[in-house]
């Protein structure tokens, strides 16, 4: 067997699906009664300014500790244009585009509980709509880990 890289990186797709469903929080909320506060809105958009600067294929990066997130697509070019096989293993700890939208938002962006209750309660049926779609297919998750190897 052939020795190989494995890396866990963060997937684009997961950042534009949460991204556009962030978008429709703020127009949720105020239907629920529970508009979002100027500091929610806050980090709202942080996110929507984190996916635009993962997927940002232009700037200057250097700087920065994470740079891209990539797509499957992305990914497997990378690999055959460098002569490697490229596996997904899959994500660690979670296993649907829900659980990682919770915690993602919560533990990483740092969103307040307040902020995650109204995540939780009106973005939930349609998090549980797109596991429920993908239920017989790789799930999008936040990251997930990678095998590559000389082909």
């Amino acid at each position: 067997m052939s020795a190989g890289y494995i890396c866990e990186e963060p997937r684009a797709e997961f950042f534009l699906l949460t991204a556009t469903l962030l978008g429709f929080l703020p127009a949720l909320a105020e239907k629920d009664g529970a508009p979002l506060s100027a500091a929610e809105l806050g980090h709202v958009r942080l996110f929507d300014a984190t996916t635009r600067f993962y997927l940002d294929r232009t700037s200057d990066k250097s700087g920065a500790e994470d740079r891209y997130a990539f797509t499957t697509e992305e990914l497997a070019g990378l690999a055959s244009e460098n002569g490697l096989s490229f596996h997904r293993m899959g994500a660690e700890g979670t296993t649907c585009y829900g659980d990682d939208l919770v915690s993602y938002l919560a533990y990483c962006m740092s969103f307040p509980d307040e902020l995650m209750a109204k995540v939780k309660r009106l973005l939930a049926p349609s998090a549980g709509g797109i596991d429920e779609t993908l239920k017989d297919l790789s799930p999008i998750n936040a990251s997930e880990w990678l095998l590559f190897r000389r082909a």
